[in-house]
């Protein structure tokens, strides 16, 4: 039933967007900057004029002068030039036509498809958006979609707000305003759901992403089922609460049944599937095997379910094999009192995990525990501990360092690793010798760039690079000299980083240690991202290629912009908790690229610098705004380039501003290194990058007024910046 409603829910969504995915027309367009308006006022054609909002928000109109247009509707704007034509026009009609929608770019960041920077029509929407970045990926939380806006209030102060949109309430019920319009400028953000973790019995124990919501069953079918071991119902769920974690027991076996609801699953949630509590049964019964451990079952209950004995059986000698405190006890009892319907002999309640052996008669061993295929095993005159290991198939992995060997009703221990390696106390084996390989959950957790992360049982003597093998080696974004192992002791936590490569290559490293049980191996994932901005065609955050250098990722920039005239690129990279800075000539760069292009790690960032050399015209011109200064350009020249003065231009009372702070008024008035020049245009002065050139209207100017302006731009450089980004 959940992937059926998976694939309903993405159909739903790509319905909407083909559905809604246009700019809806309830709300009316709200202008910004760079739309191009077509103003005119009725039976006054000499008014009529086609005028662009401005990067400072304003623009300008005849008899009214500047008026601010920035998020107003064209009906709101045109009401208020008739309501201050009103002072020289009688009961003037004004009407405001929109010739030239402003282009839109966006950036979205997180779980979509394709992240980036995205240009879009005005009066898009946030679906809009999503349906350009290739849709939502599996992962995406669409509840907590974001969306960071540049606003600029009428002072020109740029300020910043934060939208949290439920885009489910736009996809199941339409709701608008969970699809809200874009604005230029707008940073959307789509995290993810997070992930969930689960293991114990289940076929494939690790991690999971939680997509758009899943129960307790879901995540069990993710990880591929559970063993037929697995005791469904005692599920433990433990979920992290604001002090401590607070687990609960589940009842998955109910949930399968019907009996009960689905549990929800959250992020960082912890799923661990239980064991069975079961005994194993062998030797001489008629249904030798494992059986489930009912409450309060003994031995004599747990031979009568098998079936009996067989007529060679020893009921007299029935061993029982129990962990005690983290090591194995076995004991002998005689159940042939019992068995007969007699008074006396034993009868022991068994519990979880205990190994139950039934013997045929004394010309057997017994092997039991972490072997392939435990049982009895005839002891002729030569049989040695490991020719008796070699019957039972050989040891587990999840064998522990030492076996036992109890004859007698005395116990000893051989250390497994030396036996199996160098034959070390393989010593003769008696009939009636018990033999016990004990299990230890020697398991090793390998998270991060590997191909099969989870849960491995390793053999004692197995180092790193086993642990990684069992794993499926390392992804191709591995950042291989930075593979962390973590390992608990009593009195710490000890982290120590190793290098891959050369473990590879040198595996006589002392790198290569030995493993631990619960070790916890991560490899992370390398930053191959590299930020490119600045004078380039598209600005952006690109992969980095294999052996990338500075102009590979500037190709994959698109180039440098033509008009750009860079001389310098600077590339940044932070170097441990110190930053490194190159300034790389771009001609050198260019005309010897084997000595100067080069190498881009992960995590650089490239800038590519405009050259100083723009102007900026303002005042009474028909086109003002930012321009390229040709060689030698003069302020006729400035002007051209601006469309031509207007008819109340004061040609001779234009100022040239240049460098410096305009923030004292008063020595802009005086002229202290701030206007360099105010004049007559005939005199035509040679300009330089960066100046800024007003021409004001024909009437006395007010050099504090208009350097006020100035001021709120803040800086020549923001101004041609907020124009360019337009």
């Amino acid at each position: 039933m959940r992937k059926s409603r998976t694939k309903v829910t993405i159909c739903m969504f790509l319905l909407v967007i083909l559905i809604y995915g246009l700019p809806a027309t309830a709300n009316e367009y709200l202008l910004g900057v760079g739309d191009v308006l077509a103003i005119s006022v009725w039976g006054h054609n000499e008014l009529t004029t086609e005028v662009a909002v401005r990067p400072d928000g304003y623009l300008t109109f005849p008899l009214v002068g500047d008026i601010w247009a920035v998020d107003k509707t064209a009906r709101a704007l045109s009401k208020e030039i008739q309501s201050q034509l009103a002072e020289y026009i009688v009961n003037p009609q004004v009407t405001v036509i929109i010739s030239h929608f402003r282009t839109l770019q966006v950036q979205v960041l997180g779980e979509v498809r394709s992240t980036g920077y995205y240009n879009l029509k005005s009066g898009s929407r946030l679906m809009d958006v999503l349906a350009l970045a290739g849709g939502p990926t599996k992962s995406a939380d669409l509840d907590k979609v974001s969306i960071t806006r540049y606003n600029m209030n009428s002072q020109g102060i740029e300020l910043t707000s934060v939208l949290h949109i439920d885009v489910n309430q736009f996809i199941q019920g339409g709701d608008l305003k969970s699809n809200p319009i874009i604005q230029s400028g707008d940073m959307i953000f789509i995290p993810t759901t997070g992930r969930a973790t689960i293991f114990g019995e289940v076929r494939q124990p690790t991690s999971y992403d939680l997509g758009s919501g899943l129960g307790i069953l879901d995540l069990l079918a993710l990880a591929g089922g559970a063993l037929d071991s697995a005791d469904l119902a005692r599920v433990v769920v433990t979920s992290q609460g604001e002090d401590k974690p607070n687990e609960r027991i589940v009842n998955v076996q109910s949930i399968m049944s019907g009996g009960s609801k689905d549990v929800r699953i959250d992020p960082n949630d912890v799923v661990f599937v239980p064991k069975k509590q079961q005994v194993m049964l062998f030797g001489a019964v008629k249904s030798p095997g494992i059986y489930v451990l009912d409450k309060e079952t003994s031995l004599i209950d747990l031979l009568a379910r098998s079936g009996g004995l067989l007529p060679s059986g020893n009921s007299s000698s029935i061993s029982i094999t129990r962990n005690v405190d983290g090591e194995q006890d076995i004991s002998i009892v005689n159940a042939s009192p019992g068995l007969s319907g007699q008074k006396g002999g034993d009868n022991p309640l068994l519990v979880a995990d205990d190994l139950i052996f039934v013997p045929e008669g004394e010309q057997n061993a017994l092997v039991l525990g972490e072997v392939r295929s435990p049982g009895a095993y005839a002891v002729k005159e030569h049989t040695t501990v490991l020719d008796l290991l070699a019957q039972a198939g050989g040891t587990h992995e999840r064998a522990g360092e030492n076996i036992t060997l109890t004859r007698n009703g005395e116990s000893k221990e051989i250390n497994l690793y030396t036996l199996e390696r160098q034959g070390l106390n393989n010593e003769k084996v008696m009939p009636g010798d018990v033999i016990y390989v004990a299990e230890v959950r020697r398991q090793v957790l390998v998270l991060g760039e590997v191909r099969n992360p989870g849960y491995f049982q390793f053999r004692v003597g197995d180092r790193i690079l086993d642990a990684i093998a069992s794993a499926g080696g390392l992804t191709s974004d591995a950042q291989e000299d930075q593979v962390s192992l973590t390992r608990h002791t009593q009195e710490k936590v000890n982290i120590s980083i190793h290098d891959f490569g050369r473990l590879m290559t040198e595996r006589s490293l002392p790198d290569n240690v030995l493993l631990h049980p619960q070790d916890v191996i991560i490899v992370p994932k390398a930053n191959r991202n590299v930020l490119v901005f600045g004078e380039v065609a598209r600005s952006g955050v690109y992969t980095l290629p294999p052996d990338g250098r500075i102009l590979d990722i500037l190709a994959l920039a698109g180039g440098v912009q033509q008009t750009s005239g860079i001389q310098t690129i600077v590339l940044t990279r932070q170097d441990g908790e110190d930053e490194r800075v190159w300034h790389v000539d771009y001609q050198d760069l260019m005309d010897n690229q084997n000595e100067h292009n080069l190498a881009v790690d992960g995590g650089d960032v490239i800038y590519v610098p405009a050259s100083k050399k723009q102007i900026l015209v303002l005042g009474q011109v028909k086109n003002p705004g930012a321009y390229n200064l040709p060689p030698g350009g003069r302020v006729m020249d400035a002007l051209a380039l601006a469309g031509g003065p207007l008819e109340r231009a004061a040609l001779e009372n234009v100022g040239i501003y240049r460098d410096g702070s305009v923030e004292d008024s008063e020595s802009v008035i005086m002229g202290k290194d701030k206007v360099l020049f105010t004049g007559d245009v005939k005199e035509n002065p040679q300009l330089e990058g960066g100046d800024i050139i007003y021409i004001p209207e024909t009437k006395k100017p007010d050099w504090l007024k208009i350097f006020s302006f100035v001021g709120a731009i803040k800086s020549f450089k923001d101004a041609v910046k907020s124009i360019l980004t337009f």
